[in-house]
């Protein structure tokens, strides 16, 4: 992703630069200026767009400490609702459930808040009507792990999409960036855990980050 993003600034600058160039040579009225100031508008709007690319798919230094995982899990489920437009207030419930006993974790909050985020948010744009989100976090059977849970009622994901939804760039949504789930999944194996995610079509999907308890 950064290679591919130096790759569409370098020729940007250049761009920028003539188009500056241009812009001395013309005088106020000249009927070229608006065209040419536009022109350099939208190249900056790109440029923009590019380095918020960049950001996103830049990993992010580590700071861990010890947190609750209810307490990560429930800030970002706060974060969501607060988000949800009016239209989406209206027909989407999101619900948190949390872990019984639950586990204080040495993890990054403010990133692992980031992943789960992520995937409500990306629940809400698979749910194309009324539907309900739930949020919960639970153990493994064997106690090693705890599981933080995203289950939707949306579209659900096609098969043919399964194998590409963690590549970068690879999006279905009309407003999406590619980056979201890339990011989830290496936040997850930063902390030495995984996602795994169960869906049906017609049926909504599930997306779980497995946490060790280390």
């Amino acid at each position: 992703a950064a290679g591919l993003a130096h790759e569409i600034k370098n020729p940007l600058a250049g761009i920028q630069g003539a188009m500056d160039i241009l812009l001395m040579r013309c005088d106020d009225n000249h009927s070229a200026r608006e065209v040419l100031t536009n022109v350099k508008h939208e190249v900056q709007r790109i440029n923009d767009t590019v380095q918020m690319l960049l950001a996103r798919a830049r990993p992010r230094e580590l700071k861990f400490r010890q947190v609750a995982l209810n307490d990560v899990a429930q800030q970002a489920v706060n974060l969501a609702r607060a988000g949800l437009s009016g239209d989406h207030r209206h027909r989407i419930t999101i619900e948190f459930a949390p872990g019984d006993h639950a586990p204080v974790l040495t993890v990054d909050a403010a990133q692992l808040e980031d992943a789960i985020l992520n995937l409500i948010l990306n629940a809400v744009e698979a749910i194309e009507s009324e539907g309900h989100i739930r949020v919960a976090v639970t153990p493994n059977e064997n106690g090693t792990h705890t599981i933080i849970n995203v289950t939707d009622t949306g579209r659900g994901i096609p098969p043919e999409s399964m194998a590409r939804i963690f590549s970068p760039f690879y999006t279905t949504s009309a407003n999406g960036t590619g980056l979201g789930l890339p990011a989830v999944r290496r936040i997850a194996r930063a902390h030495g855990g995984k996602v795994e995610v169960d869906s049906t079509v017609g049926n909504g999907a599930t997306f779980s980050i497995h946490l060790p308890h280390k």
